[in-house]
């Protein structure tokens, strides 16, 4: 049975910060080595639940007392057009619980804490290489609006 509740209970922080690896497994840098993504991963888990704004939704997915996944996002603003969004920052899921749902009910939560701010838009960023994640993403309606292009230039 999968539960989800507010991240706020002992060793919540201490799971969230160990999915590093988790969350930069599945990309093929183009532009960065490994050790740049693993880094990447790690300093952005810890700065974005270290300086997480007001109003940040930070969930848990539980089995019982078994960590399976969580989901952090923030409160932000569309880049196009300005308006109040969404964004998910961190979306994982332990490797013992894909395929279950958990990422769905997890994405579910966000949109209905967004809709509950009177939110029209969820957004996130996701590597290009993370195919997994891309086909996930898409099947749960995301679209990808931007692309950002980077070319490494040798010195």
């Amino acid at each position: 049975m999968i539960g989800i509740r507010a991240a706020d209970q002992p060793g919540d922080r201490a799971f969230m910060l160990a999915q590093s690896p988790r969350l930069a497994a599945g990309i093929a840098p183009r532009s960065h080595s490994l050790a740049e993504i693993a880094a990447f991963q790690e300093r952005f888990t810890r700065e974005s639940l270290e300086e997480a704004p007001e109003g940040a939704l930070t969930i848990m997915a539980m089995d019982g007392s078994e960590w399976l996944g969580f989901l952090h996002a923030v409160p932000s603003h569309d880049e196009i057009t300005g308006e109040p969004a969404a964004y998910v920052a961190m979306l994982v899921v332990v490797e013992a619980a894909q395929g279950q749902g958990v990422a769905d009910r997890l994405l579910r939560a966000a949109e209905d804490w967004a809709r509950a701010r009177g939110l029209s838009r969820l957004c996130l960023d996701v590597f290009d290489s993370n195919e997994r994640a891309r086909q996930f993403y898409a099947r749960a309606g995301f679209q990808a609006d931007t692309i950002r292009l980077v070319k490494r230039i040798e010195p």
